[in-house]
């Protein structure tokens, strides 16, 4: 037998032999000599052969969110190196370096020319801006004028919901297909990931982005007494089911004694040791479930395969499965394990369907049974089942759907426990007590707040948890025709099958509509999806090299001197406080400007000395040290040094888009600090700390009605100015704008929350009016708590949680208060939040 070493070893020694003049051929697996052979198709041949197959058995163990990262980075390093594959060693791509960089990068013209008010109409400020940053490419060099001139057809092309299949307008109709990408990259990047695959699969083949059916015989064959099969655990896997073929094929047996399969937890160490000292003398195979819980028995299973290596019993095979790690950084898993392992990574289907159909097939008939109202149970049981689903398959559209959803895992146990729950709930009222009601108080507590809600940190998160509750566990699911969620129904009777043929048959299509979210759910996903596979191919790449003949020293040095250029001067502090006077003369206002300022410096000086050191560096007059270079590699890939970060706030922009953002920053505390008289509107997100700014409002108005600070909260009154129309700011509380709603839109004209408009994600907000009031004044109803974050993570990322303060948006939907505050169900499961900053 053949392992994958040995194949890939074939193959490399039959292409040095060819390349070495002898001219042969595989045949049956054996080299063949003969006089007729085409040396330029056969390398052609051998190389897409050795391609595909170290990308089918590397794909095998990767997670399904880097399957196109990985398949893409092969596709960009092969078109820039040389596509058709000569004999020479030289390298012709077909790709253009700088437009490789741009698609990367997604570089923006930071000095943008203003758009005219048609263009304006379908291309937003940031389009524009990587629009402006692609046209100085020599192949570019005319788009923004001709999407000026052509705004009509631009316009059209824009607004298709697939405008991957259609041309762009004009010349650029007959570009190649990549600089096409480069557009899509600008334009409409929610659908450059779909354009990507279809380009792969036009280039390299279908098989390349559909992977093969999981194929448990495949895998056996690759693995060796030597060499264990490492399976991650999913929600929804079982690795049993999968290698129970295999088991009966092989006739092996728990019976027999020839399969032992052990789920590890506390005191089973010793029973796995001496599971595997046994089968790898006698022969056997073992299966060690769940090992990342055995986080120090694992270092003992470390030694243990290293003495597989030699004189081991040849039908002994060791089977392994682990969840994945948390969080990226985190290790659970030595890694000698992982190295000489064969990974297996078959991850369940996590769409609403398959999640919904996983969910009711948990249970059976039987089970059913076990509860004595069992009409009563049933389209509870479908509703927890619908709550299931939701909550896990709204992971899927990141920090709009929960705001730490990195961190969550809602698992069958879970559902398992619910379930047992409401049977139990419901058994208990039979007899006398049949009369009763279903408790769906209880049932609603018990599901969100104990079994589901214990795996939820933010109270933001909660409120949505709960909520699903309050619309799904509700006395209207026993009527008929009930919606569970939008265009799936209740079902009152029938046998478990008849529940099952109800969910197969009549759940619709997926869409952001069915958890409660706008459309434009689905387009930040897709967004999010390029963003992140590009930022990750510049991480995998280190950071790469200059295109187009530039090198990586030269564009960061052109960097380095354009940022020291444009650096102001650090601010006076003492000439500040000397014009601010006596300490008396301190409002909160005054101190926050002291405080920024002191900030401000604190990062400038970071700047300039970073800088400095590192032009000296780039012109030989320093080494270069690993802080340097690091600071090369992030500055290459538009990243924000870490050194720089430490210091500055919290944000997720590129460098360019960042630097800008500091000298605005700069301008407004300049100003503020030159006049000692605060701005006529504060641009909130342009503070380090804005709720030291709202907090200072709150002790201002504290302060002048003499109330205890204690019993004081904000209010937001939403104007309907523009961010620059303020001329001077309010008697009490104070004006401030620089914010964007995400998951509705603010309507001026009817003054409260309304449904977002399609492929708007994050429209401004009008200036708002911060104000503080006492807490016994706050209103109870027609209004929204919205939460406000400061960056587009809500309460993920790292450090975790962004969370500023709460604002009022008012609303005509039906509002409730609880625990949570005053909000309505529809805003709370679109996501509704306000952002400070966008990406």
């Amino acid at each position: 037998m053949l392992t994958p070493c040995h194949r890939f070893k074939r193959f490399r020694v039959a292409a040095m032999m060819v390349k070495a003049g002898l001219k042969g051929k595989l045949e049956n697996g054996e080299i063949q000599t003969s006089d007729n052979i085409d040396l330029a198709n056969r390398l052609k041949e051998l190389t897409y052969a050795i391609s595909y197959g170290i990308y089918n058995f590397t794909r095998r163990g990767l997670f399904d969110e880097h399957k196109l990262l990985f398949v893409t980075s092969i596709f960009l390093k092969i078109l820039q190196r040389n596509p058709e594959i000569h004999i020479s060693n030289e390298y012709k791509g077909e790709l253009n370096p700088d437009e490789v960089q741009y698609m990367l990068k997604g570089t923006k013209n930071m000095n943008a020319p203003l758009m005219s008010a048609e263009v304006s109409s379908f291309i937003n400020d940031h389009a524009w801006q990587s629009i402006c940053g692609l046209a100085e490419l020599p192949a570019f060099q005319k788009l923004t004028s001709d999407i000026e001139s052509g705004a009509k057809q631009w316009d059209e092309w824009v607004k298709l919901e697939q405008p991957e299949l259609k041309p762009p307008p004009g010349e650029y109709a007959n570009y190649a297909d990549f600089q096409k990408l480069c557009i899509l990259r600008a334009v409409r990047p929610d659908r450059l990931t779909a354009a990507l695959r279809t380009l792969i699969i036009q280039r390299f083949g279908k098989m390349f982005i559909d992977e093969e059916a999981f194929n448990i015989f495949s895998i056996y064959r690759e693995t060796a007494p030597q060499t264990a099969a490492f399976f991650y655990l999913f929600p929804g896997a079982d690795v049993v089911a999968d290698l129970d073929p295999l088991l009966k094929k092989k006739g092996f047996s728990v019976e027999n004694g020839m399969f032992i399969n052990i789920s590890m937890g506390q005191g089973q160490e010793p029973v796995a040791e001496q599971a595997l000292d046994r089968c790898m003398k006698e022969g056997g195979w073992v299966f060690l479930q769940n090992i990342h819980l055995m986080s120090l028995w694992v270092k003992v299973l470390e030694r243990k395969l290293e003495a597989s290596q030699e004189g081991t019993h040849p039908d002994f095979r060791c089977f392994l499965s682990s969840e994945p790690p948390p969080l990226p950084w985190q290790q659970t898993i030595p890694e000698a394990i992982l190295q000489n392992s064969i990974k297996v990574s078959n991850q369940p289907a996590q769409s609403l369907r398959a999640n919904l159909l996983r969910a009711w097939q948990a249970f059976d008939q039987n089970f059913i049974d076990t509860c004595h109202r069992k009409e009563d149970f049933k389209p509870v049981l479908l509703a927890l089942c619908c709550f299931h689903a939701l909550i896990n398959g709204r992971r899927k559209f990141g920090y709009i759907g929960w705001s730490c959803s990195n961190i969550y895992g809602f698992t069958m146990g879970d559902l398992a426990q619910c379930a047992q729950v409401a049977v139990n709930m419901l058994n208990a009222r039979t007899g006398s007590r049949a009369n009763e009601e279903v408790p769906y108080a209880d049932l609603k507590y018990i599901f969100g707040e104990i079994m589901y809600g214990g795996h939820i940190t933010d109270k933001w998160d909660r409120r949505t948890n709960v909520t699903y509750l309050e619309t799904l566990v509700i006395p209207q699911i026993y009527q008929e025709g009930h919606e569970l969620f939008p265009g799936f129904k209740t079902k009152l009777k029938g046998n478990y099958e008849e529940f099952l043929n109800h969910i197969d048959w009549n759940l619709p299509p997926e869409t952001p509509v069915a958890f409660g979210l706008h459309p434009n759910a689905d387009i930040s996903y897709l967004n999010n999806e390029c963003f992140n596979l590009f930022r990750q191919l510049m991480e995998l790449g280190g950071g790469g090299g200059g295109g187009g003949g530039a090198s990586k020293e030269d564009v960061i040095g052109k960097q380095v001197s354009d940022f020291l250029e444009r650096l102001p001067e650090d601010f006076n502090i003492f000439d500040i406080k000397t014009r601010i006077g006596p300490p008396e003369n301190l409002t909160p206002y005054l101190v926050l400007l002291l405080q920024e300022c002191e900030r401000m410096n604190i990062l400038l000086g970071t700047m300039r000395k970073s800088l400095i050191d590192l032009q000296l560096g780039l012109q030989g007059a320093l080494n270069i040290s690993d802080m340097m270079d690091k600071q090369m590699t992030s500055m290459f890939m538009d990243q924000i040094p870490a050194t720089w970060e430490k210091d500055a706030w919290r944000t997720l922009k590129s460098l360019p888009v960042w630097f800008q953002d500091v000298l605005d920053r700069i301008k407004q505390f300049s100003d503020w600090a030159e006049s000692l008289k605060m701005p006529p509107s504060v641009w909130l997100s342009g503070t380090f700390n804005p709720m030291a700014f709202v907090t200072a409002v709150m002790q201002t108005t504290a302060r002048a009605h003499q109330w205890p600070l204690d019993d004081v909260e904000t209010f937001t009154d939403i104007t309907k100015m523009e961010w620059e129309q303020p001329e001077g700011q309010p008697e009490e509380g104070a004006y401030i704008h620089g914010l964007f709603i995400e998951g509705a839109r603010w309507d001026r004209e009817a003054d409260e929350l309304r449904d977002s408009i399609l492929r708007e994600l994050a429209p401004p907000m009008p200036v708002i009016h911060l104000k503080a009031i006492p807490t016994k004044e706050r209103r109870t109803s027609g209004y929204y708590d919205c939460p406000v974050y400061y960056v587009s993570q809500r309460g993920g990322g790292n450090p975790p949680g962004s969370y500023v303060f709460f604002s009022q948006l008012k609303t005509s939907e039906p509002t409730v208060v609880t625990l949570y505050g005053i909000y309505c169900y529809k805003w709370v499961l679109a996501g509704v939040g306000i952002l400070l900053q966008i990406d």
